[in-house]
């Protein structure tokens, strides 16, 4: 199911629990948290009643502003 919305945090009302925010990234991004594949799969594993949250980032990436809000950055894929 996909919805759209104007910000994250509008989207984020949607839910009745905060999910796991995990940001995509094309970049390293060493200035935040970052989580492998197989550590977000384990996470999805021993905590299946959390809902996860993939933020998709552009062509241009997300701004600092939406990475902040995140939990995790995705490492890139190479």
């Amino acid at each position: 199911m996909v919805k759209t919305a104007e910000t994250v945090e509008d989207s984020l009302r949607e839910f009745k629990e905060k999910p796991l925010l995990v940001a995509t990234s094309a970049q390293n991004r060493a200035e935040y948290k970052a989580m492998g594949f197989a550590a977000l799969r384990e996470q999805m594993w021993l905590t299946p009643e959390r809902p996860v949250y993939l933020l998709f980032g552009t062509g241009w990436g997300l701004t600092d502003d939406v990475l902040k809000q995140c939990d995790y950055v995705l490492d890139p894929i190479k």
